[in-house]
């Protein structure tokens, strides 16, 4: 209703006669080989399906949860970051050429219009690094001295180790 008829949503919400329930959408491993995101996202169903703390029955009670929790099933079996079809997922919410995406747009975006979509990805790999986001707000709980000297640097050094003196 807030999508077709704002009006009408927005009257319905001041006169208390709507319970609205904001959508939240979650999904992981769009890209196969990244397994962190599977396993985040059945660490979410757990905690909501057994935790019974204050915070976790308020989410419930307001919101309305939607996990998906392999986005990319073909990738996560073979291993790869594309699909079946060789095609990065992560990249075709604009043209949504692919099946997995097309499905996600019809049956979560347009059907749910999800208020908050959390992305859960990994790094997996010698090759890879987690590279924190550059602009604020930063997380206060990052300690980019520790951070810098425990993975970007070893990460650097890869190419040409500190010359012994």
């Amino acid at each position: 209703m807030t999508v077709n008829y704002p009006e009408k949503a927005r009257w319905f919400v001041e006169k208390g006669i709507v319970d609205y329930k904001a959508t939240i959408y979650i999904h992981g491993s769009i890209h196969g080989n990244e397994m962190a995101g599977t396993d985040a996202c059945l660490d979410i169903i757990r905690l909501l399906a057994y935790d019974n703390s204050h915070e976790v029955q308020n989410i419930l009670e307001n919101a309305i949860i939607i996990i998906n929790v392999c986005a990319n099933p073909d990738g996560r079996i073979a291993n790869r970051r594309q699909n079946d079809n060789y095609f990065d997922l992560n990249r075709d919410f604009i043209t949504a050429s692919q099946p997995e995406t097309r499905l996600t747009i019809q049956k979560v975006f347009l059907e749910w219009t999800p208020l908050v979509t959390l992305d859960f990805h990994g790094y997996m790999g010698p090759d890879w690094v987690l590279i924190e986001p550059c602009t604020p707000p930063h997380n206060p709980n990052t300690e980019f001295d520790i951070l810098i000297e425990s993975i970007c640097i070893p990460w650097l050094w890869r190419w040409k180790p500190p010359s012994k003196q």
